[in-house]
Formats: C-alpha cells, sequence, structure tokens
C-alpha cells in the first residue's frame, strides 16, 4: 500500500504536496538551521580550546608513548548538520596502536552491537589494561582528566572543571554569546580501523571494557557524495533532528544516530543526484517518514555498515510499535506539518 501511495505522489504531485515543501524549507530557514553567526563565533572558540588541550597533553610524555595523534573534531559539526543552536561539539583524541601488537576481540554477546574487546601486551598501555590485557576505556578516560584539568587552568577561554562520562570527557564552554560543551572523546586506532568507548553493558560483561567500531569518516564521505550543490539529504535530517528536539516522548525513543542511518539506507534507494534536490525535498521527507514507520513496525533498522547488526534490537516492542503507529498517522492522515513546530528552548 505504501509503494502504491508513494508511487502516486511522485506521478502527482498536488498543490498540498508543494505548499509542504515551501514549509519544510521555512521551518528549516528559520529554526532548524543554526544561526551563521553563533556557528562561527562557537567554531572559533572551539578551535581554541582544542589547540590549547592539545598543546597541555603533548607536554605528558605519557601521550607521546601512546603515540597520540592530531585532535580531530568530529559528528554534527563537520558533517553540517548540526541544528537549532551550537550545543555540543565531538572532538576525538586518536591514538595508534600497532595491529602487529594488538588483538580484537569480538564477544559472543557483543556482536549484535559491532562492539569488541581490545587486547594489547605492548608496555606503554600498562596503565591502560586490566590483569588479561584488556584495553579499559575508563582508565584512558581517567588519564586524560588529569590533565584535562591542568590544560582548564591554563585556557584562554572560560572553561569549567571537566566532567567524566563513561565514553567521554565533557568540558563546559563559557560564553557571551552562548554557553555550549565540547566532548573529548578518546579512540584507538588499529590499521584503517578506528574504535571509540562504548558504553558498558552490566548484563553482558564482567567489567567495562568494551570498544565500539566507529565510522564516522565512512559516514561523512557517504553524505558528501552527492553534488555539492545538492543539500537535500542534509537538510531533511536537519529538519528531523530539529523535530526530534520538540517531540521527545514520541522520537526520542530513537538517537539521531538511528535517523541517520534510515537517511543513509534512503540514500540508497534514491540515487540520482535530482532527487535530492530542495524541489523534491516533501517528497523525500515522506519517504523518510515511511522508511521510518517501516523499520520500527518490523522492528529492523540493519547498521549502515554492518548489516547484521540490527540497531533496533533490545528497544520495547510496545514502544516501537507506539511509535510507528504514530508515525503512519502523520502520514495516512496528511499532518506532516503539525511536527513543524519550534519550541525547543535556544537559551
Amino acid at each position: 500500500m505504501w509503494l502504491l501511495w508513494r508511487a502516486a505522489q511522485k506521478n502527482s504531485p498536488s498543490k498540498s504536496e508543494e505548499s509542504l515543501t515551501n514549509q519544510l524549507l521555512s521551518y528549516y530557514r528559520s529554526y532548524a538551521d543554526v544561526e551563521p553567526l553563533e556557528m562561527r563565533e562557537a567554531m572559533k572558540t572551539l578551535k581554541i580550546v582544542k589547540a590549547g588541550f592539545s598543546q597541555h597533553l603533548w607536554k605528558n610524555k605519557i601521550f607521546k608513548e601512546l603515540l597520540m595523534c592530531q585532535m580531530e573534531e568530529t559528528g554534527s559539526s563537520t558533517d553540517g548538520l548540526m541544528v537549532v543552536f551550537p550545543q555540543n561539539f565531538d572532538v576525538l583524541i586518536p591514538f595508534q596502536l600497532d595491529p602487529e601488537k594488538c588483538c580484537i576481540d569480538l564477544h559472543e554477546s557483543m556482536n549484535q552491537h559491532s562492539s569488541v574487546l581490545l587486547k594489547t601486551a605492548n608496555d606503554s598501555w600498562s596503565k591502560v589494561r586490566d590483569n588479561d590485557n584488556y584495553l579499559v576505556p575508563s582508565k584512558l578516560i581517567e588519564i586524560l582528566k588529569d590533565d584535562f584539568e591542568g590544560a582548564v587552568c591554563e585556557c584562554t577561554i572560560d572553561c569549567l572543571k571537566p566532567v567524566i562520562y563513561e565514553t567521554r570527557l565533557a568540558v563546559d564552554i563559557c560564553r557571551e554569546f552562548k554557553n555550549f560543551s565540547i566532548n573529548f572523546i578518546p579512540a584507538l586506532r588499529i590499521g584503517t580501523r578506528e574504535f571509540v568507548a562504548d558504553k558498558p553493558d552490566a548484563e553482558k560483561l564482567s567489567g567495562p571494557f568494551q570498544w565500539r567500531e566507529s565510522f564516522s569518516l565512512l559516514e561523512t564521505k557517504r553524505m558528501n557524495q552527492l553534488d555539492g550543490n545538492v543539500s537535500g539529504h542534509k537538510v531533511i535530517l536537519k529538519i528531523f533532528k530539529a523535530i526530534r528536539l520538540n517531540f521527545p516522548l514520541q522520537f526520542g525513543l530513537l538517537s539521531s544516530y538511528h535517523y541517520k542511518t534510515i537517511l543513509l539506507h534512503l540514500m540508497d534507494f534514491q540515487t540520482n543526484a535530482s532527487d535530492w534536490e530542495t524541489s523534491a525535498i516533501s517528497e523525500r521527507f515522506i519517504d523518510f517518514l515511511i522508511d521510518l514507520g517501516s523499520c520500527l513496525k518490523d522492528r529492523n533498522l540493519p547498521h549502515y555498515f554492518v548489516k547484521q547488526c540490527n540497531l533496533l534490537e533490545g528497544l520495547s516492542p510496545d514502544a516501537t510499535e507506539k511509535l510507528a503507529h504514530f508515525v503512519n498517522q502523520i502520514v495516512g492522515h496528511h499532518e506532516i506539518s503539525s511536527l513543524l513546530k519550534s519550541d525547543y528552548p535556544q537559551h
């Protein structure tokens, strides 16, 4: 039924659909897209803090021994996918591991989540290992925290004391235009693969030693494969990320990464650059919602790069069914414009 409905929409665009295109673009420009001046100011501050912290870390010989690489910005800020206002920035702190001196173990209970255990006998990593030579993310983050506190004291930007989370160090930045946070994320590079700390799962492991393979560079490459003048795919994702902020009880069930994955799969289905021009944005947005409803109904969303990994596994069947019903009601009753509200506080 949905395929027939989709085909009918493609063959005979209606006035209401044209109106929806205008509504979506207006919502994007007036609300979802970050104000350019704010973004430039935030990025300028980010680069100052990143440079200062990096210089401070290099003073500690342990990080040289661990083959620390240059810090890299990652995530929505580098992909042009940040929405509403600059709030959180991600910075990778990569460390190079010799592939011949480490081992990647895929735990049988982790194979649905692309999580692994990393093991090395390299003595440079003795402070980060457990007794079985497994690398422990929390130990690396703890080592980084001590140096970060010193970096905060030396920073020319007003920063608050770093806070440790399970997978990252967060530093709040206080600026006149708006406050925001920087998440510093340790990453381990083994050959061409990159791993970041994963959230520990007490039901599956006796210790928080998990690492998750990161595909952020490949995702960025895929998002940028369309012609540089075509940006409808990014506009759609930013619109939906803004909608998610305003409908947390419904769309908050899934993370932004879930919605990005749905878009990446849709890009494989709609392969022509013309499919993603702004003139076709209402069609693609409807396609996006239909695919979202289908994934929720089937409780199956394959990871874009690890097809056997179902990103919806572990979610409550009742919750996914409820969200699927909500999405299908919105599409079926042509109520998409009701999602375009801007209630999320900007300050």
